[in-house]
């Protein structure tokens, strides 16, 4: 696989591979001090647990200035359902991006010790990867801008789980968007990368949160897709 040396936070990471391990130590990082969920699951056919399932409407909350619709702020999707979110780029301008979160699973053992070898605080956890489409709809210009931090896994319950930043690996490409983004209306793939332990509280879920925004993890209310 092609492979880039990248650099991230001043430190570099291994001659190939930068990677960022961010979250608690314990795996788990609540939204907040008193363990708010991120966004209402989904109500799911899947068996009844301890945690209390409200399912939020779907229907879009507002329109941008060209009446294009986009996510209410604290709505819940299915994984594989693309919908609108309202975006903002580093102009602080607005726009409208489709959003597919395509997949989310366990990477497989050969992806998995590749970055153990560069973050062995893993070891003993299991990695996640989330798989996301975006495309331009409407709105301000976008272009360099690059939304992957924007998105992290979450549980089933909406609680943000440990991130791992990766750049530079073709199975979880992290991409901003180039000059044609705005106009041609093609699709841009990003990954995101998660662990938990073995057995434990597993990402099921992806969330868009990005700072500052209505959908900002603590001053607003993120849009998240579930699985089924």
């Amino acid at each position: 696989m092609a492979l880039s040396k990248r650099i991230i936070g001043g430190l570099a990471l291994g001659a190939a591979l930068a990677v960022t391990l961010t979250g608690c130590a314990g795996g788990l990082k609540p939204i907040a001090s008193t363990g708010t969920p991120v966004a209402d699951p989904p109500t799911s056919s899947a068996p009844a647990t301890d945690e209390t399932q409200t399912a939020t409407p779907k229907a879009p909350a507002s329109t941008d200035a060209k009446g294009t619709d986009y996510a209410k702020p604290g709505s819940t999707f299915t994984i594989g359902e693309a919908q609108n979110v309202q975006y903002q780029n580093t102009n602080d301008a607005m726009a409208v991006l489709s959003v597919k979160v395509k997949d989310i699973g366990v990477a497989s053992d050969v992806q998995y010790q590749a970055v153990l070898k560069e973050v062995p605080e893993i070891k003993g956890q299991q990695l996640y990867l989330a798989h996301i489409d975006l495309k331009k709809v409407a709105g301000a210009a976008v272009a360099y801008d690059d939304a992957t931090t924007d998105f992290q896994a979450i549980t089933k319950s909406g609680l943000k789980t440990q991130v791992i930043n990766l750049i530079g690996y073709d199975f979880c490409p992290s991409t901003s968007f180039p000059k044609s983004f705005d106009t041609s209306g093609e699709t841009i793939s990003t990954c995101i990368a998660a662990s938990a332990p073995k057995g434990g509280n597993v990402p099921e879920g992806v969330m868009f949160a990005q700072y500052g925004s209505q959908y900002d993890s603590y001053s607003g209310k993120p849009v998240a897709w579930f699985t089924k």
